[in-house]
């Protein structure tokens, strides 16, 4: 199996809107706050390692309603656009890459039905895109149009990680010191999601 370093999203979420452009070098395009550099008397990139798991956290974390289920959701719907390579947020990732890597089983190839093939009660082929298992011994019937032989199957088909298992987060945020407004800011520029996988498989 290949080696990863991340086993559900190579990939972070962007929070940014359309409207934040980058003016003169002044401001960070990936802000939400778009406050100007000339205004920042300083600032600090922070990585915050958040655990869904905890119990400050159960909250993000509700059965059905998982905060790691819903911003994969938002992406596979098109509701967050940009999905990104790495915490530079420079190089964006194309959806089907993110399909990839949410795959927690890749899916099985079985062979092909024939028509001229012998088939056994408990085998397994492929027919149409679809998976189907024998019932009975059969020759020559269709598992489309044959019910009392064949069956649809689940057996062979890719899955994916469940959003109860995707719970490590890194949340990633300038903090900001405003010398105009005298006022400490925190910025999220991104969320990345990771499912916990044990040392000697990173």
């Amino acid at each position: 199996m290949r080696k990863r370093n991340f086993l559900v999203l190579l990939a972070l979420l962007s929070i940014t809107t359309s409207w934040a452009q980058e003016t003169d070098g002044q401001i960070n395009p990936n802000s939400l706050l778009r406050i100007p550099k000339y205004e920042q008397l300083y600032k600090a990139k922070v990585w915050r390692i958040i655990d869904l798991k905890e119990k400050q956290n159960k909250g993000f974390f509700a059965r059905g309603n998982e905060i790691s289920g819903l911003i994969v959701k938002a992406v596979k719907s098109g509701e967050i656009a940009d999905v990104y390579l790495s915490d530079s947020l420079t190089s964006k990732m194309d959806k089907a890459a993110f399909q990839t890597n949410l795959v927690s089983q890749a899916g099985q190839t079985f062979p092909t039905w024939d028509p001229a093939i012998d088939s056994y009660s408990g085998d397994n082929v492929t027919f149409n895109g679809k998976n189907y298992t024998a019932l009975t011994d059969s020759k020559g019937k269709n598992p489309e149009t044959s019910p009392d032989e064949w069956q649809k199957t689940t057996a062979g088909m890719a899955s994916e990680y469940l959003a109860d298992e995707i719970y490590h987060m890194t949340l990633v945020e300038d903090v900001i010191f405003d010398k105009r407004r005298s006022r400490l800011y925190y910025d999220m520029l991104a969320i990345k999601l990771r499912k916990n996988v044990p040392k000697s498989s990173r």
